[in-house]
């Protein structure tokens, strides 16, 4: 059966994995595997060798893994940073995966358990405890990290409660890895945990330490998931050190784990992190237990995207025709094969007066010239980004076509332009669909259905800016000289010369 393919911003959830181990326990229990687009765009954009596409419930999921070898705070954070620059649409994150457990008398934290990130004391639910200050007799931690979005607070608190009821929520997830004996309990072998002081003898595993300083503990009842939640402590380093362990934790306030990544995204991805333990962050740490931990991990994931609500309304039936007349295959095409712009780049446009009065609205037009191969769609593409980051009071609607000369009619049409261009506005306005079936009372729209000529385009784009007069509209109109030039001239003239009660903003190059 061949596998669904979609856009781009229908993916709303990133989730990130540091390591193989973690992304193969993620990559199974995705309900749905996706393709990735169309062929003739895996061929031209990197991206499609290092995400998986998927569905986790009614979600529609991004995974992704660190580069091999490049562990920590700073990596997770280019990762973020990248899958936010490849899939605009995403709203919130989850960084899953494994780490290493700190039992104590409050918290008895076993190997399997799971550890999520919440907001405790002064601490938003992960510190990074090695980044600060060092100063005579002392290390003073500077910076706060974030706590989750409210949305996946709110799920996690109502996952905690189904707990209460019942002990079993994750036993269908679990049984999902029936096939893969690596991941099972059996596999990871004994549960040992040793005094914090007594150091590892040596060899792969423990079977040449002392049981005289095992701890004992009471056989936990139940096979079970046990969830702990609270502050998990980061850093750029591996934890191994059980009396250093405990000294962090009490300096900290009591934290329930350690791991590497999750500091490098609380500020700049809004995420919850969830960690399987697999070790006690002791020098006893074996690679034993780590596939049966980014299981129980991601198997927490599934079940807490299933009370996450569902981030995106089920269109209507005009929605989806509207939309479905609208779309054509190459619409996003030629903006995706454009160069990614590398870090800063535009960052001086943005500071320039003719930008800012733009971007107030004090002019209609921002025009950007340059010779063939200056790099103005490079330009272009990152003044996309950053309009779609703004944290604005009210958030424009923005929408962009990308002019390609060697493509489709389409692609280098008024046409093309006015379709991607309309589909964007319906996409980013939910309920302007139904308000423009109402309003339209055009032979296209009532009668012989949607077949969209130029004319009823500019008939369509009108009423759509006069229904959202309350919400300003930026448009980025890329190669526009590589179109119809009596096409551009004539869209370019009738947007600009038509009394729009919401006058879009339009920038061109």
């Amino acid at each position: 059966m061949a596998k669904r393919v979609l856009h781009r911003q229908d993916y709303k959830v990133g989730w990130i994995c540091a390591l193989p181990i973690e992304l193969a326990a993620a990559q199974e229990i995705l309900d749905e595997e996706h393709d990735y687009f169309d062929n003739e765009q895996s061929k031209t954009d990197r991206t499609a060798s290092i995400y998986t596409l998927g569905r986790v419930g009614d979600h529609n999921v991004v995974l992704a893994g660190l580069p091999a070898g490049q562990l920590g705070t700073n990596s997770a954070a280019a990762t973020a940073i990248q899958i936010q620059r490849d899939f605009p649409s995403i709203q919130f994150g989850l960084m899953v995966g494994i780490g290493g457990g700190v039992p104590s008398d409050a918290n008895d934290i076993r190997l399997g358990d799971v550890v999520v990130s919440q907001p405790q004391m002064m601490h938003g639910g992960v510190i990074q405890y090695d980044l600060g200050k060092t100063r005579p007799n002392t290390f003073e931690r500077t910076g706060f990290l974030n706590s989750p979005p409210t949305v996946l607070l709110e799920a996690v608190a109502q996952l905690q409660a189904r707990q209460f009821r019942s002990h079993e929520i994750f036993s269908k997830h679990i049984s999902g890895f029936k096939h893969l004996p690596d991941f099972s309990r059996d596999y990871a072998g004994p549960d040992r945990l040793y005094q914090s002081n007594y150091s590892h003898v040596g060899g792969p595993d423990c079977d040449n330490c002392s049981e005289e300083y095992l701890i004992k503990r009471p056989v936990r009842k139940g096979l079970g998931i046990k969830v702990h939640r609270g502050t998990i402590a980061s850093g750029n380093q591996v934890m191994r050190d059980g009396v250093e362990r405990d000294r962090l934790s009490s300096d900290l306030g009591g934290v329930l784990c350690f791991e590497m990544e999750a500091a490098g995204l609380m500020n700049r991805f809004p995420c919850l992190a969830i960690r399987g333990i697999c070790d006690y962050a002791d020098s006893h740490k074996n690679k034993r237990w780590q596939p049966y931990a980014a299981m129980t991990a991601a198997v927490y994931a599934k079940a807490l995207l299933s009370v996450v609500p569902s981030l995106e309304p089920t269109p209507t039936l005009n929605e989806f025709i509207v939309l479905e007349s609208l779309e054509f295959p190459e619409m996003y095409r030629r903006h995706i094969v454009i160069k990614r712009p590398c870090q800063g780049t535009g960052n001086w446009l943005f500071q320039t007066k003719e930008y800012q009065e733009w971007l107030k609205g004090t002019h209609r037009f921002l025009w950007i010239k340059g010779k063939a191969g200056a790099g103005k769609s490079v330009l272009m593409k990152r003044t996309l980004q950053e309009l779609q980051i703004r944290s604005d009071d009210e958030p424009p609607t923005v929408a962009s076509f990308f002019y390609d000369g060697s493509g489709t009619a389409l692609e280098k049409s008024g046409t093309g332009l006015l379709r991607a261009i309309l589909y964007q506005i319906f996409k980013q306005n939910r309920n302007l669909v139904e308000e423009f079936m109402t309003a339209s009372d055009s032979q296209f729209v009532k009668g012989r259905g949607l077949g969209w000529e130029l004319r009823e385009l500019m008939e369509a784009f009108e009423i759509s800016s006069k229904l959202q007069s309350w919400r300003p509209t930026i448009l980025l109109l890329d190669g526009l000289d590589e179109g119809s030039a009596e096409e551009v001239r004539a869209l370019v003239f009738f947007s600009s010369s038509r009394s729009f009660p919401s006058t879009p903003k339009i920038q061109t190059s």
